[in-house]
């Protein structure tokens, strides 16, 4: 977004290119003139350095999207694309936004609203399901209600075809119960819906062009439908009232009682950016650019004319303490509760938790009434830290936080190559309903697994001590219909639960 900030990076050496806009092409003409030692300077869609110390820059017409392929799925690890136990992989059926938000960067971005053909799109989506084994389509559009003809060509299309795939995406705040209804039947299962505010004076500000009256009626249609929906929500937008503020907030909580389980808030706080309209306009917004103290440029002088034309920060209205009581409002309202001596507790599973932040450190698992139990404790920091040591010792596996390692995601793996777990994950037996069990939490991607007995003695091997998968392929039992312990700590690997050494 930053033309300065660009320069910047290409004056000191930092990049040798900045690629401008979409890149799938301008990055397949850098790759091929790397790699046969010519020049990248004029290449369209990049920004370069001269030798004299001049920046050249060359824009590249848009892409068609109805004429790009697929991305090369086949070159993934695609079977580490899996969320809630489903392979979930990304499509889309537009790029660019109708709408032009003052709060906003992505529509200048991509510059253009530009849909694809529903045919083409389910063409893309077959394959994804038929050769990638995607369940689950997790759109990239801006919004996906655009083109609304298209949108609903592309959903009966689905039923028509029977991909019995799900799909989610981004959604302005404009729709109907019919339709609703019919992508719901069409397997859309979760709309993020942009609302920002349900205060009409605000979505002036805003540039919207939207209502209070519609936002909170496409809410409904979708939560009537089934559909479950994020909201997002701006704190400290310049001109949003407190009132005006509160008003949004509790209409939407108010919708959240009514369908439970069905609405969740995603809250943003305002931040300005130099891809915005409101950056090019802060005096209409109340607000004053505020540039790098002296001391900070005088840090490296030879950049100084690129600097002093960055913003540091902005000041005016509904910035400070405004914005951060907006921010706070909607967190306690949102979560319902404080969690007490700073520790978080998320549901994993029926009677299990995850606890995070204070006396649980990075993160343990907990049952019902370990969980009591800390709450319990929390007039007195000893013994509650004390109790977090205990349940501690009765994991098989804590997270060990972040480990410097060299070397790139690699499979597959040979004989001698030493694995362990990743430093992201928990391990504990549970006893569940089903039985006893080894729960697996992988805090990098915010995955439980309740693993398989076979799959839960590797977890347990490794994390004893580190294997090679050789060592694993000796130990583990031998049948033809069972999977070797060696080819179980592969797919783990490929899972991301365990990391090789």
């Amino acid at each position: 977004e930053s033309e300065n900030s660009a320069r910047l990076a290409l004056r000191s050496g930092l990049v040798d290119v900045v690629v401008l806009s979409e890149g799938e092409q301008t990055l397949l003409e850098l790759y091929e003139a790397w790699r046969c030692g010519r020049s990248t300077r004029g290449i369209a869609g990049t920004m370069w350095r001269e030798d004299d110390g001049s920046f050249g820059c060359q824009e590249r017409p848009l892409l068609r999207v109805r004429e790009l392929p697929l991305p090369a799925f086949e070159k993934m690890p695609v079977p580490s694309y899996q969320s809630r136990g489903m392979r979930i992989l990304p499509h889309q059926l537009s790029r660019g936004c109708t709408g032009s938000c003052s709060f906003c960067s992505e529509w200048g971005f991509w510059r253009s609203f530009r849909p694809d053909s529903a045919e083409h799109a389910l063409e893309q989506a077959g394959e994804l399901r038929e050769r990638f084994g995607a369940q689950f389509l997790q759109f990239t559009d801006s919004l996906l209600n655009g083109h609304f003809g298209r949108l609903v060509q592309f959903a009966e299309g689905l039923l028509e075809r029977g991909l019995g795939v799900g799909w989610s995406g981004f959604m302005r705040p404009d729709m109907d119960p019919q339709t609703a209804r019919l992508l719901a039947r069409a397997g859309f299962a979760m709309a993020f819906v942009g609302i920002e505010s349900l205060d009409d004076a605000t979505l002036d500000l805003m540039q919207k062009r939207a209502t209070s009256e519609r936002g909170l009626g496409a809410l409904e249609a979708f939560l009537q439908a089934g559909i479950e929906v994020q909201a997002g929500v701006i704190p400290g937008f310049p001109g949003d009232s407190r009132a005006a503020f509160l008003k949004t907030v509790q209409a939407l909580l108010g919708l959240r009682e009514r369908y439970a389980g069905r609405l969740q808030l995603n809250v943003e706080p305002f931040v300005v950016s130099p891809g915005q309209p409101i950056f090019r306009d802060l005096q209409r917004y109340g607000l004053s650019p505020v540039g790098w103290d002296e001391p900070v440029l005088d840090t490296a002088p030879k950049y100084r004319d690129l600097a002093e034309r960055i913003v540091c920060r902005v000041e005016g209205a509904n910035q400070g303490m405004e914005r951060l009581g907006q921010l706070r409002i909607v967190n306690a309202w949102s979560e319902g509760r404080v969690a007490p001596a700073g520790i978080d507790f998320e549901e994993l599973t029926e009677g299990w938790y995850f606890a995070s932040g204070g006396a649980a450190g990075a993160g343990l698992m907990v049952d019902e009434g370990e969980r009591e139990r800390l709450e319990s404790l929390v007039a007195d920091s000893q013994a509650l830290a004390r109790e977090a040591r205990l349940v501690g010792e009765r994991h098989l596996a804590l997270p060990r936080g972040p480990e410097a390692a060299v070397g790139p995601f690699r499979l597959p793996l040979e004989s001698g190559d030493r694995v362990t777990l990743s430093p992201f994950v928990l391990a504990r037996r549970a006893s569940l309903e089903q039985g006893e069990a080894l729960l697996v939490f992988d805090l990098a991607v915010r995955r439980l697994a309740i693993v398989p007995d076979e799959v839960g003695q590797v977890i347990e091997a490794i994390a004893r001590q580190p294997r090679t998968l050789g060592q694993l392929q000796a130990q583990g039992p031998r049948g033809r219909d069972r999977a070797s312990w060696g080819e179980i700590a592969a797919s783990l690997v490929e899972a991301g639960m365990v990391v090789e050494l």
